[in-house]
């Protein structure tokens, strides 16, 4: 009903693609477009058509609107994530597929699927329909395609940065897009089969500088015969050291998803939020971020991506009622955080 109101789309646009936006107009305005689209491709489809009116921006919205995303991911780090998950819907069977149906836009199989807690197929509904038109256009197209440049630039944006409630979207929003890269590669949205979380963490490295030998990355997937051991023992000799560059940014990564496990496991109300935000079981996202962080533990140790099929599946839920000692993948610490949070699922208390 916000978005039907007639040039309500257009204004945030406008501010969005300000010449000299004030602050915190662009992330005001990103996130509000953020939750307009989120898991609703017909009206993803009306905005992106909309950046291509020739009034707006003297016809160069598009091109202005994906230079602001891209060069103030902070910002637009809740539209990123909103874009990602309403174009895969089937990681999101919380709200996710549900929306589809509500809409009249998925069949009852893959809805039934979803409600059961397996994968749906959305083979048909990637080719022709909403979800498809929504893919083809030009922020779907930033988002699935330069997924590694947004992954290493959330990354260092959140390293870079002091802890607060801003890293934290952050944070969610690339580990979100290793979320998917996993889905990729276990083979359920037309992955190989491979573990497309340790490509993509590999292809992040190699973003950030690694030497001339280094395995080649061709769309975030690896070839077969350069799957390395789990022990780093018998890595391949086409594995590089990190160069500085990219050493800092695993280092700052692990930092981060440590931090991750230390807020969500300390406040169950964020949990529960940060499950209802993006649909995605909490403990899919626990399991996630526990096999992160121990790929950049192997990858920081000298070995490489590893071999998937012996490395702990994200798939495979992890307990989320871990104790209140106890960081994501076991780790003991002694977290003590106050109650200092208040966007995107972290507490006000």
């Amino acid at each position: 009903l916000v978005a039907s109101h007639p040039g309500f789309v257009r204004f945030v646009l406008e501010r969005l693609l300000d010449p000299e936006p004030t602050e915190p107009q662009l992330q005001v305005f990103f996130d509000l477009l953020a939750e307009l689209i989120k898991f609703n491709p017909p009206l993803m489809t009306t905005v992106q058509d909309a950046l291509l009116d020739s009034s707006l921006a003297g016809g160069a919205a598009s091109d202005l609107f994906i230079s602001r995303l891209l060069d103030h991911p902070v910002d637009a780090s809740i539209l990123v994530q909103c874009i990602a998950l309403t174009l895969a819907p089937e990681a999101s069977p919380l709200r996710g597929m549900r929306a589809l149906a509500s809409l009249g836009l998925a069949p009852p199989e893959p809805v039934a699927a979803a409600a059961a807690g397996m994968t749906p197929k959305l083979s048909a509904l990637r080719r022709h329909g909403p979800l498809a038109d929504a893919a083809r256009g030009s922020l779907a197209q930033v988002v699935t395609r330069r997924r590694v440049e947004l992954a290493r630039a959330l990354v260092a944006a959140a390293s870079d940065g002091d802890l607060s409630v801003e890293t934290m979207c952050v944070i969610n929003a690339a580990i979100l897009f290793f979320l998917l890269a996993d889905l990729d590669g276990r083979g359920e949205r037309g992955g190989d089969g491979r573990c497309g979380r340790v490509s993509l963490l590999d292809a992040v490295c190699e973003a950030s500088g690694v030497g001339a030998s280094a395995g080649e990355v061709h769309g975030g997937a690896r070839r077969e015969g350069e799957a390395l051991s789990l022990g780093g023992k018998e890595a391949s000799e086409d594995v590089p050291a990190l160069s500085e560059e990219a050493r800092s940014l695993l280092e700052g990564f692990g930092r981060l998803l440590r931090f991750w496990g230390e807020v969500y496991h300390s406040h169950s109300c964020e949990r529960r939020f940060l499950e209802f935000s993006s649909g995605v079981p909490f403990p899919r996202w626990l399991a996630l971020v526990a096999a992160l962080r121990e790929d950049i533990r192997h990858r920081l140790s000298g070995g490489g991506g590893g071999d998937p099929t012996s490395r702990a599946a994200a798939a495979a839920p992890a307990d989320s009622t871990a104790p209140r000692n106890q960081c994501v993948g076991g780790e003991e610490c002694e977290c003590a955080l106050g109650p200092k949070f208040g966007r995107m699922g972290i507490c006000v208390e």
